[in-house]
């Protein structure tokens, strides 16, 4: 097999894989059910973008009322993006929060390394700007304010969440790693675009490829290599949810006790809610996701 041919295998799969999407939301229902996983034609954009948002006094946190937002799906330009958002805000460095399915490997690989470089503070939440339809957020002018480089008055979503596949690697570079209560991290192993995939010996091959340089960059991240395993074990097709006893085992986020803010539900009943998380000392189940209203 010619190498140029392998080469060129290798580089279809560290762009293309990593794309399939699944959505969490991180809400429950008024009774303090679980909400069910969202399907995967859950809206988010084409390509992800970055935009500086900014909310009310502790939106973002205890003294955080600005932050990045990172929504959509990760692609080959993503770092170069926000490089150039960092480089506007000068030695500004809020927090960054992502909504997104995944997307490209070297993408992802790539965002996470800059992150890491940059210092910045990780965590997962679904930004809608104040102009924007929380129903239709694929519309044209709300997808033209995310682009529009300025800075955007915004809300989290409390309904929803997703970081799910390549969007994993990306919050694995942060220097500090914040996965919210209730929300889930979706992993699965990697895959080729449709009608891409190489058959036999070399696609074993390029995935072999692939997966030493995700081993290698998840070292030096400091996440542990189980991250790997668990997600190699995973096809492609399909995908699984890491349970917050596995954040903590492998290293993304091994807080004990973790909340978010105050949080106004207006389906199926008005409510507000608070969520948290908690360790226990139960033999069922290390961590407990719960909330008051």
């Amino acid at each position: 097999m010619p190498i140029f041919r392998l080469l060129a295998l290798i580089l279809a799969v560290l762009v293309l894989t990593i794309g399939h999407t699944v959505a969490v939301l991180a809400a429950t229902t008024s009774d303090g059910a679980k909400a069910a996983p969202a399907g995967a034609d859950a809206a988010v954009p084409t390509e992800i973008e970055f935009f500086l948002a900014r909310g009310e006094a502790g939106a973002c946190g205890s003294g955080c009322n600005e932050w990045i937002a990172a929504e959509g799906k990760i692609d080959a330009g993503a770092a170069q993006r926000l490089r150039r958002l960092l480089t506007k805000l000068g030695r500004r460095r809020p927090p960054i929060y992502f909504h997104s399915p995944g997307g490209s490997i070297a993408g992802s690989i790539e965002l996470g390394r800059l992150i890491r470089d940059e210092k910045l503070v990780v965590s997962v939440a679904h930004t809608i700007p104040l102009g924007c339809d929380r129903d239709k957020p694929l519309e044209k002018s709300c997808e033209a304010q995310k682009r529009s480089g300025q800075e955007l008055e915004s809300e989290f979503d409390p309904a929803i969440a997703m970081c799910n596949s390549g969007c994993v690697y990306a919050v694995a570079g942060g220097s500090v790693r914040l996965v919210p209560p209730w929300v889930k991290l979706g992993i699965h192993d990697v895959g080729f675009e449709p009608g891409k995939a190489p058959r036999g010996a070399l696609l074993g091959e390029a995935k072999r490829v692939v997966h030493a340089r995700i081993q290698e960059y998840l070292r030096d991240m400091g996440i542990d290599e189980a991250l790997y395993r668990a997600a190699a074990a995973i096809p492609f097709e399909s995908h699984r949810f890491l349970e917050r006893e596995e954040l903590v085992r492998f290293g993304i986020d091994r807080r004990e006790f973790g909340e978010a803010g105050w949080q106004l539900l207006d389906k199926p009943l008005p409510v507000i809610i608070k969520k948290f998380f908690v360790r226990t000392d139960s033999d069922q189940s290390r961590y407990l996701d719960g909330f008051v209203s």
